[in-house]
């Protein structure tokens, strides 16, 4: 892969961004209060991402079954 760290996000193909959101879900699974949807919405601060990005995010998080 040819991501680029100091471009965020921004470096990201859409395999990393799948992969990043697969973490997210498998970090979750290791609290008993952990919440996907919530990690979306901390992380879009933290890493600044789009509202576009989150919707697309909260939409696969949907189809997944996982919230």
């Amino acid at each position: 892969m040819m991501d680029k760290p100091e471009f965020g996000i921004r470096g990201m193909t859409l395999l990393d961004v799948v992969e990043m959101l697969c973490d997210w879900k498998a970090a979750t699974q290791r609290h008993a209060d952990g919440d996907i949807l919530k990690s979306v919405e901390i992380n879009q601060k933290r890493f600044g991402y789009s509202d576009e990005l989150k919707a697309i995010l909260r939409n696969t998080i949907f189809d997944l079954g996982w919230a």
